[in-house]
């Protein structure tokens, strides 16, 4: 992004901080705003008719969210840590993205990233047992800097086992399970429930579908 298109977007966008608990919009809700994540994470889910939760998404610092149809969203979206996003009103952001073409190609390229990325998702949440399930998503959370030190070989995880469980489509105890095994064959090191000790090498020798 240049600094004129960066400019150009920040001088539309709202500054929002966040803390745990946060909601930035529920399900049903008039869409009426577009979503930047600057730092921290933001849990997208999406309520089943028969009460219970889909966790869709994490969304991390540089991701976009809040895309609505048919002018609601269809989900929900939390913050699980502090941080900040800034929001666009969409018809403005839709104004500029017109205006700026390299600006509405950038926004294109992340939204079709996202493709293939949850193709391979339900590929994995399908046909995979929990264990290699838990594997693929501390991969996916060590990928994201804010949250994984590469020198430590910690990671932090901001979301819950019921926000994981929820996300893979398992019971809790299940998440639980899994990290066990990984821990008894020493890929990681729980220091408590929400850091981890990774060895990364084995864990991505695990990872390898």
């Amino acid at each position: 992004m240049t600094p004129a298109d960066q400019a150009a977007l920040m001088a539309i966008g709202e500054a929002v901080d966040i803390r745990p608990g946060t909601n930035l919009f529920r399900q049903g809700d008039p869409g009426t705003h577009v979503f930047l994540v600057e730092s921290g994470v933001v849990r997208i889910s999406h309520d089943l008719p028969d009460g219970k939760r889909q966790v869709l998404a994490f969304r991390w610092a540089e991701d976009v969210f809040g895309m609505a149809s048919d002018g609601r969203y269809r989900n929900n979206a939390d913050a699980l840590d502090r941080g900040r996003v800034m929001r666009f009103h969409t018809e403005q952001l839709q104004g500029l993205l017109l205006a700026r073409p390299r600006l509405q190609h950038r926004f294109l390229l992340k939204a079709t990233a996202e493709i293939p990325l949850q193709q391979h998702r339900i590929i994995l949440m399908s046909k995979y047992d929990v264990v290699t399930k838990v594997v693929a998503f501390l991969l996916e959370c060590c990928s994201n800097g804010q949250c994984f030190d590469p020198v430590t070989q910690v990671l932090k995880l901001p979301m819950s086992r019921p926000d994981i469980a929820d996300y893979m489509g398992v019971a809790t105890e299940s998440v639980s399970r899994a990290l066990g095994v990984l821990e008894r064959r020493k890929i990681i090191h729980r220091h408590d429930m929400h850091h981890l000790a990774i060895d990364m090498k084995r864990l991505r020798e695990c990872g390898r579908l």
